[in-house]
């Protein structure tokens, strides 16, 4: 609620949102920027790993509780690893911004406006947010959401 009063009031541009994603669907792509963080709320994920020739193997089943993007999203790095839904999964998305209706998918895509952090060249702010690194608070923060989850 806090969050979305921060940004209807214009104070922040974060996105905090429920999104559903069924079975077989790619929720992340290796290379896409790593823009969220993905709290699975019901059913299951499977991280992936692309072998040198290219092909998917599963790695790591997640499921209610559990979360992934986390490093993507705190080190301003692209998603390591694809993760796709195994049955109809339910997440809490949270963004540094809200998503566009037609963000697209791989390595170029973007959730629109420009790069988080992104400067105006001057190494100023580009939208006049003020960002903080919160890499190190992250972990406790997420496990807090996942322990209270309803």
């Amino acid at each position: 609620m806090l969050a979305d009063e921060a940004t209807l009031s214009g104070h922040s541009a974060d996105s905090v949102e429920v999104q559903w994603f069924p079975a077989g669907f790619s929720v992340v792509e290796q290379g896409e920027l790593g823009n969220s963080l993905y709290l699975i709320i019901s059913g299951h994920a499977m991280v992936m790993h692309k072998d040198a020739g290219g092909v998917r193997q599963p790695c790591q089943r997640l499921g209610p509780g559990e979360y992934f993007g986390a490093e993507a999203l705190a080190l301003h790095r692209k998603q390591d690893a694809p993760v796709v839904a195994l049955d109809t999964v339910t997440c809490l998305v949270l963004s540094h911004q809200a998503p566009t209706a037609f963000a697209g998918r791989g390595e170029n895509a973007s959730l629109g406006g420009g790069a988080m952090g992104a400067t105006d060249g001057r190494g100023g702010e580009r939208d006049g947010l003020t960002r903080m690194d919160i890499s190190a608070q992250l972990d406790h923060k997420v496990t807090a959401l996942a322990a209270h989850r309803t």
